[in-house]
């Protein structure tokens, strides 16, 4: 049998994982933040803002 071509850097493997759950909080922080904030886009300026606001009545 052959030696393999293959080799795997663990300290490397360790630390993309620890980025990426770094990555991933900030995402799920991003969420929370969104979903806190989503009684407050229901009204006023920030709809309009988006483009969300539509006058009574039309479409």
């Amino acid at each position: 049998m052959s030696d393999s071509d293959l080799t795997v850097d663990y300290e490397f493997l360790a630390e993309s994982e620890k980025k990426l759950s770094q990555l991933k909080k900030t995402f799920e922080d991003i969420e929370n933040r969104r979903d806190d904030m989503r009684e407050h886009w229901g009204s006023g300026k920030i709809p309009r803002l988006r483009g969300d606001h539509r006058p009574v009545g039309r479409p």
